[in-house]
């Protein structure tokens, strides 16, 4: 608590560390061991029939700091052949199975279907030990999982959400 490491004109320009750093105390929860981001690509799992991604646009980007994992990004649908059922797009990560951490996203979906619901009743959500974003539309307390069949040809979907993993 009294030695300060480099100063405002004598920095250090890299680290490299092999155990990890503490920050703000020396407790096991104050410990940074694990950095990483990255671009994965995204797939669609439908209950029934398929939906497949341009593959220009296929990838979303992480950025992954303990346990913490967030994802951002959109992607685009190119073609479908009869989608229907349950929507769900693949994480890079687990998520915890601990603790109740179910997530809730900011998602954008654009270009679906005209009887598609409003962009603003889309919902998506992580549950504990998933794998996967389960997307939904609705406004009540059981909001649809039949969503597949509103998906088209040139619809995006944009999402940011932070989610807990256990590793």
């Amino acid at each position: 608590n009294y030695v300060d490491l480099g100063g405002s004109v004598f920095r250090y320009k890299d680290a490299y560390l092999s155990g990890g750093i503490y920050l703000g105390g020396v407790g096991s929860a104050n410990k940074l061991d694990d950095f990483e981001e990255g671009l994965y690509t995204v797939s669609v799992a439908t209950g029934s029939g398929s939906i497949s991604l341009d593959s220009t646009n296929n990838k979303y980007s992480y950025v992954k700091i303990g346990k913490l994992v967030t994802v951002t990004g959109r992607i685009d649908v190119s073609s479908v052949s009869s989608p229907s059922g349950s929507l769900y797009l693949n994480l890079p990560f687990t998520a915890s199975t601990g603790v109740k951490y179910e997530s809730a996203i900011s998602i954008f979906i654009w270009s679906a279907t005209s009887s598609a619901p409003e962009t603003g009743l889309w919902i998506g959500w992580i549950t504990n030990g998933a794998s996967q974003i389960q997307l939904r539309y609705g406004n009540s307390n059981t909001p649809s999982a039949n969503v597949a069949n509103y998906i088209q040809a040139g619809t995006e979907f944009r999402i940011s959400v932070s989610y807990q993993t256990d590793a």
